[in-house]
């Protein structure tokens, strides 16, 4: 059975236990911080893959890290998964909880990338636009990416929006090149 199967799985049988409690949105937030912390832990991440660690360890270990952070449900949610052997499935099915939450909510994740920190006024031009790029509710996470100069880009699904200045030097470089 593949990743992204076992993911599937797993991700909605806790979206419906969660949904069933009414804690759809806390669980979602537990998910988060349980992708973010398991990308941003190396030796986390190593641990959880590894097939030399016990299911009891991997389940130690994750309480360790998450059991004051963590919906209690949360936590026996990853207690199973590391009885199942699936530990190494954590991250993903993580975001694929995430993913659940998104579509069932309506809400449509929008990547802007700007050349300087993000403001006010900055979200309040880019908002408008990504509006016209999908109908539903905006979750607008936000990247710095000194190489565009300036401008903005925007990523609603597989869709690019590329209002940078570097990209407008390429058109510019392109047009004199041909």
């Amino acid at each position: 059975m593949s990743l992204q199967s076992i993911a599937t799985r797993y991700a909605t049988a806790a979206f419906s236990v969660a949904e069933n409690q009414g804690i759809t949105e806390a669980l979602r937030q537990n998910m988060e911080l349980i992708a973010q912390t398991c990308e941003a832990n190396r030796n986390l991440w190593l641990a959880l893959k590894s097939p030399v660690i016990k299911p009891e360890k991997k389940t130690s270990i994750l309480k360790a890290v998450f059991i004051d952070k963590i919906q209690p449900l949360t936590m026996e949610f990853l207690t199973l998964i590391c009885k199942k052997n699936r530990a190494f499935c954590i991250p993903a099915i993580a975001k694929k909880y995430i993913e659940l939450y998104y579509v069932k909510n309506n809400i449509q994740e929008v990547k802007v990338k700007t050349a300087q920190p993000m403001n006010k006024s900055i979200e309040r031009k880019i908002m408008p636009i990504a509006h016209n790029m999908t109908s539903k509710q905006i979750l607008l996470k936000s990247d710095l990416d000194p190489e565009l100069i300036g401008g903005f880009t925007i990523q609603v699904g597989d869709k690019v929006l590329d209002a940078s200045v570097k990209q407008k030097l390429q058109q510019i470089k392109r047009q004199i090149i041909d």
